[in-house]
């Protein structure tokens, strides 16, 4: 009797999830702080899921962000091709990009991330996104500012 009773109560389960399961919003718009060592700053960014288009979902970023080092500023924007492999909260992505020291001395940047979404009650609504990040700066012709920008990123945001 236990076990017909425990096989009619997972049967329940698995049939409710399928009925109320909710599609994820496409759009997400998030801002937040970053921090490592010797930095702290913010970012912004807008994130469109594109599901269907791979296994899991694939999403595409753009990200804006100011990063002070002691007192030093770096300005950076670039575009992220993320990956969440089970579209469920991990994902991964890499970006590409522009990164500006002080103003003056620019860089190409490829930033490769992980990180992980998290619903805040209700699906679709307010999300939490801790990450971390490595902002990899290649020097351009013109200036010498090279170097690597280990960050832990968390964003708040809205699905919608």
């Amino acid at each position: 009797m236990k076990k017909k009773l425990l096989f009619c109560l997972m049967l329940v389960v698995i049939v409710t999830g399928g009925v109320f399961a909710q599609e994820r919003a496409p759009n997400t718009f998030l801002g937040g702080i970053n921090v490592g060592f010797l930095t702290f700053g913010l970012d912004i960014e807008y994130e469109r899921a594109f599901p269907g288009l791979l296994p899991g979902l694939f999403a595409v970023a753009v990200e804006t962000g100011y990063t002070t080092i002691i007192i030093f500023p770096i300005y950076n924007i670039d575009v992220r091709a993320r990956w969440y492999p089970w579209a469920e909260t991990f994902f991964a992505d890499v970006g590409v990009g522009y990164g500006s020291f002080l103003g003056v001395a620019t860089a190409f940047q490829i930033s490769p991330g992980v990180g992980w979404r998290i619903d805040v009650g209700e699906p679709n609504g307010l999300v939490v996104v801790p990450s971390l990040q490595l902002d990899y700066f290649v020097a351009s012709s013109v200036s010498d500012f090279s170097g690597n920008l280990l960050k832990i990123c968390i964003r708040f945001g809205y699905s919608f």
